[in-house]
């Protein structure tokens, strides 16, 4: 089993998030595997929409206390690709996608499987305008309990 390489610090991350949502116009966000929503809460004044899903309801619950007052973040809990495909048509203009739903182990939450992203991919397909971001995908093939990134490189192209 490989090592999977040091994860970038979460300011590198949210720097990333805000430049490719300034670049291509995109107020409405959209993550999955919110843990403690610190993510969401260092971005909801940059997004008019946010939309986070997380399928641990001990997480979901403690998260749903921090947002009462920030009316523009709905926190979902559920699978996120079964929540994202009841999300998208309601969609009414682009948005940036944040997946970062994987099991990593403590607190976080495991469905049918560790990492989703196929069927979070899948559920994209419908969606006209949307911009991806797989967090985490530095993972992909070194751990025999996340997918690899093989079918991603062949959905993506």
């Amino acid at each position: 089993m490989l090592a999977a390489p040091v994860p970038a610090p979460h300011v590198v991350k949210d720097s990333m998030l805000l430049a490719h949502a300034k670049h291509f116009g995109l107020k409405t966000l959209v993550a999955t595997g919110m843990f403690n929503g610190d993510m969401m809460y260092a971005m909801w004044h940059h997004f008019a929409k946010l939309n986070s899903i997380e399928l641990s309801p001990e997480l979901h619950t403690r998260t749903k206390g921090r947002s009462a007052k920030t009316p523009n973040i709905e926190l979902i809990q559920g699978e996120s690709a079964v929540e994202l495909g009841k999300l998208i048509p309601g969609l009414t203009e682009p948005a940036l996608f944040r997946f970062d739903c994987h099991f990593s182990a403590g607190e976080t939450a495991s469905g049918d499987k560790h990492t989703p992203v196929m069927e979070e991919l899948n559920a994209l397909l419908g969606s006209p305008l949307a911009l991806f971001i797989i967090d985490d995908a530095r993972c992909f093939g070194t751990d025999p309990r996340i997918s690899s990134h093989e079918p991603i490189r062949v959905t993506a192209t």
